[in-house]
């Protein structure tokens, strides 16, 4: 298949280098690495601290980071939940997903772009949360992560033909989607 971009012409082949060639890491990927490393430290600083730890716990209720529907007035919490996740296995799924998912498309897109992404899903999850279920506390980088999956899934949709294994690539992010939303 040949197309036109410009005044040239771009084979398929051509077309899939274009895209390799942009998976870079210079600059480094250090959205994704920076926000794993401290969501990783305040688990860590949390659990220790209360001197348990456990699959599904403990909940860091008394935070002054988690989004708690009595304080929505104050705004960090709209933003700060996704630091404090609700035991191990939350925070390992959660981590897990978004360096998988996150540094391939933060190599492609920049650091900017993709913390951007983050950020939005993030607000997203917590100012819906604050509309439609007022009674809920959140916790987690799911937000986050969904985000990235969405970002991650129109990547491959939009340029499918310029990846090596699409389809594969398509069908990983669908398992990892639906695993997530079962977790």
């Amino acid at each position: 298949m040949v197309r036109m971009i410009g005044n040239e012409y771009l084979t398929e082949e051509r077309d899939r280098k274009y895209y390799a060639d942009h998976y870079t890491c210079c600059p480094p990927p250090l959205f994704i690495i920076i926000i794993t490393l401290v969501e990783l430290a305040c688990f860590t600083y949390y659990t220790t601290s209360k001197g348990e730890v456990n699959p599904s716990g403990p909940v860091p209720t008394d935070s002054i980071f988690i989004y708690r529907p009595d304080k929505r007035l104050e705004l960090w919490r709209f933003a700060l939940y996704m630091f404090l996740h609700a035991g191990w296995l939350h925070l390992l799924f959660n981590l897990g997903v978004q360096v998988v998912v996150g540094l391939p498309l933060e190599m492609v897109h920049g650091s900017l772009r993709i913390a951007a992404v983050y950020m939005a899903g993030v607000l997203a999850g917590s100012l819906g949360t604050s509309v439609f279920d007022t009674d809920v506390y959140l916790v987690g980088a799911s937000g986050g992560v969904y985000a990235l999956l969405a970002a991650h899934l129109a990547n491959v949709l939009l340029n499918y033909n310029n990846m090596e294994f699409g389809i594969v690539r398509l069908i990983g992010i669908l398992v990892v989607g639906e695993s997530y939303h079962i977790l």
